[in-house]
């Protein structure tokens, strides 16, 4: 990934913190976008992030409600499989809709 396209990134999850008050990338996620050991399916207003087997989504505040959390779900499970782990930083309703949607289940609560 080149340095625009995880500048894009990052920008997407700054605007999704600063609606949601909780950052949707840990520190595991910006570290390995910083050093180029993710994996990113983007989109304009959304992206997709994997490393070591956990999944980041993110859509932009303003592009939610259009399916593109889904879209990027679909893509990533055929991409990568059915052993990713998704984390929902600041238990958005949204996410829980998305997994609930797609099978998956909640195995921890933090």
């Amino acid at each position: 990934m080149d340095a625009t396209a995880a500048q894009a990134v990052e920008q997407i999850a700054d605007e999704a913190e600063a609606a949601d008050g909780a950052d949707p990338l840990d520190e595991a996620a910006h570290i390995a976008l910083a050093d180029g050991a993710a994996s990113v399916i983007a989109e304009d207003d959304a992206f997709a992030l994997l490393h070591a087997g956990d999944l980041s989504l993110v859509v932009r505040p303003v592009a939610r409600g259009r399916g593109l959390g889904s879209a990027l779900l679909t893509r990533a499970e055929s991409s990568y499989g059915t052993g990713l782990t998704a984390w929902s930083h600041g238990n958005h309703p949204a996410a829980a809709k998305l997994a609930a949607h797609h099978g998956w289940e909640r195995v921890r609560d933090l």
